[in-house]
């Protein structure tokens, strides 16, 4: 294990050099649904602990699932008490598809702050080298009454136990820096 995560962590140093680096840690909470009815999902997420430490994204809802997907229609809000609009509700709905070696996590989200909605759209398609190793592709798009963000990028995942997963991902921005992303999920709940 040790062996893994050392060998995705060395390259965060080459690309440190010439992108701008951020970390996110993710807190995922869910109660399994019974049969016929909803279970329960929260995300406490502090999307960007590199350049925003004090952001924080905390969204809550029903979650749904099936043999091989799940999908979770959220509300919540962003916290950012640096930001003209401190308090920015949002929807925000995130689901998972998965068969065999392949899956594919996405996340939609619409903040409605002054100037107009912010759209972003996250897509990332894996496969499974082993039970706790994948490796994927990913976009990371953000849509704003301003500039927008477009991004394309690969990404390399470690499961650490049961309930960590450590991702590393480098992002090509179309506008703006290129970006290499460490992140670290927690999920906790019953499976």
């Amino acid at each position: 294990m040790l062996v893994l995560v050392t060998a995705m962590f060395v390259p965060a140093g080459a690309f440190a050099q010439a992108t701008t680096g951020s970390a996110a840690v993710l807190v995922h909470v869910t109660q399994k649904p019974r049969e016929g009815q909803a279970g329960f999902a929260v995300w406490v997420i502090m999307p960007n602990l590199v350049h925003r430490w004090e952001k924080q994204l905390v969204v809550f809802g029903p979650r749904f699932e099936g043999e091989g997907w799940w999908i979770e229609p959220m509300v919540g809000t962003f916290l950012d008490p640096g930001a003209d609009s401190p308090v920015r509700p949002l929807v925000d709905i995130r689901g998972n598809l998965k068969s065999g070696r392949w899956s594919a996590f996405s996340i939609l989200q619409v903040v409605r702050p002054e100037g107009g909605p912010d759209i972003a759209p996250y897509l990332e398609v894996n496969y499974n080298l082993t039970q706790k190793v994948l490796v994927g592709l990913e976009t990371d798009n953000e849509f704003l009454p301003g500039p927008d963000t477009v991004s394309l990028g690969a990404h390399v995942g470690v499961a650490a136990d049961d309930h960590l997963f450590v991702m590393a991902a480098f992002q090509k921005h179309r506008f703006g820096d290129d970006q290499f992303w460490i992140r670290l999920v927690w999920s906790v709940g019953k499976k």
